[in-house]
């Protein structure tokens, strides 16, 4: 009898995955890390995988083909190659699945992860025009497993191992109640595999996200103090003209407050929230300005993926709106649209939300739509734009309190600073 050859599938599948693994690891914090550091209104260090205009991860994780059903797609990359190393383990046993039942599973699983590559990559090839060289690196794996297995089955027929897996799949409910009749070891082995997977797949949607989100906060990458100008003389324009810098308070007031913000920001909005809560604290102490750093590519350089898609178009509705008296009330109504669900909400509705802000204060419909078809407020947005770049800002909001950047711009340490500068 002529003995077998060795069964090194499962090694070759464990080592390809085990690869897959730790580019779907870097993907998913890659994605959480952008994702909330664009609710923080922060830019984030430039990746490693944002090569050129076309081959750019942060423009393919700002995209809503970046979850599905709210779950990050790196996420289920995650799930897949934990089963597949997991069934790489078992298979090494065959008196826990055979030889041939466990080419069978990993057949259709590859032909499962390579539909599923072929159909992002062209979605982000024809829908984005972008790519993300980490994602294509997990395609190149999942074709690599497939290849194993084809070579392993001499065919890429997954009839049978439809068949299999559907059938150990359908075991599920059997082995949690502890009823019905098992065929075979293996099937319980296999049985008990996509049990696990569906465990995983639970407990990776609702902790993974919020252990990169505490990772990244944790890392110090979430403050931009250190890449800002701490002091700086900051000049304003307070001559009511187009190109005057809206104010709250009395000129020549002890405290005096500039804010670059983005109105797209929801640590803008709880600042916004925040701050007017103190100046009714402080009514005669405080000068409050706030100017325009929309992390918008449509008017701001510094930009070069999609991020606030709106923000240039809500800087100037609000400068619009300020030719009518109503650049605060625009102010608070924009701000306000975080706090409604607008966060998830596309990019054509936001703008729409935001359009609506005209008839919601009453502004002269007519006066407003020539207003933002001059475009005449650009010229301004761009300077403040300019004047960020010259204080280094990086994210929003960047605020200077007497000429001196907050570091942490939460309630009480505004306050903190208030008192600081009234006390000497």
């Amino acid at each position: 009898m002529t003995p077998s050859k060795p069964y090194r599938l499962p090694l070759i599948i464990g080592i390809i995955s085990l690869l897959g693994f730790i580019f779907s690891y870097i993907s998913l914090d890659h994605h959480v890390t952008y994702t909330f550091a664009a609710k923080l209104g922060l830019q984030v260090e430039k990746s490693f995988c944002n090569i050129s205009a076309t081959m750019n991860c942060d423009a393919v994780n700002a995209s809503a083909w970046s979850s599905i059903l709210g779950i990050p797609v790196a996420t289920y990359g995650l799930i897949y190659y934990a089963v597949m190393i997991l069934l790489s383990i078992l298979a090494l046993d065959p008196r826990k699945i055979s030889r041939q039942r466990a080419t069978n599973h990993f057949l259709f699983l590859s032909i499962i992860s390579v539909f599923g590559s072929v159909v992002l990559f062209l979605i982000s090839k024809l829908a984005l025009g972008v790519l993300c060289p980490l994602c294509l690196a997990i395609y190149v794996v999942n074709i690599l497993t497939l290849i194993a297995a084809c070579w392993e089955a001499r065919s890429c027929a997954v009839l049978s191992g439809c068949v299999s897996a559907f059938d150990d799949v359908l075991l599920i409910p059997a082995l949690v109640l502890g009823k019905g009749s098992f065929k075979a070891a293996e099937s319980v082995s296999t049985a008990r595999l996509f049990l696990i997977a569906v465990l995983l797949s639970a407990a990776a949607a609702l902790f993974l996200e919020d252990y990169f989100v505490v990772k990244f906060l944790t890392s110090g990458e979430a403050e931009h103090e250190p890449l800002a100008v701490e002091q700086a003389e900051i000049p304003l324009t307070l001559d009511g003209g187009v190109a005057t810098d809206h104010f709250k308070g009395k000129q020549g007031a002890p405290i005096s407050v500039i804010e670059f913000g983005d109105f797209q920001c929801s640590a803008c909005r709880i600042f916004h929230v925040n701050l007017h809560e103190l100046l009714e604290s402080y009514p005669e102490q405080v000068f409050y300005t706030l100017r325009n750093y929309p992390l918008d590519r449509s008017c701001n350089k510094t930009i070069t993926w999609d991020f606030h898609n709106n923000a240039c178009y809500a800087a100037e509705l609000a400068r619009c709106a300020g030719e009518q008296g109503k650049f605060w009330e625009m102010a608070d109504y924009l701000f306000a649209l975080g706090g409604d669900g607008e966060e998830h909400a596309s990019n054509e509705e936001l703008k729409a939300s935001m359009t609506e802000g005209i008839s919601v204060l009453g502004l002269d419909a007519i006066g407003m739509t020539e207003c933002l078809d001059s475009m005449r407020h650009r010229g301004k947005i761009e300077a403040d734009i300019a004047e960020g770049m010259r204080l280094k800002i990086r994210g929003t909001p960047a605020v200077w309190v007497n000429g001196k950047l907050l570091a942490k711009t939460s309630k009480t340490d505004v306050e903190k600073r208030f008192k600081e500068v009234l006390k000497k």
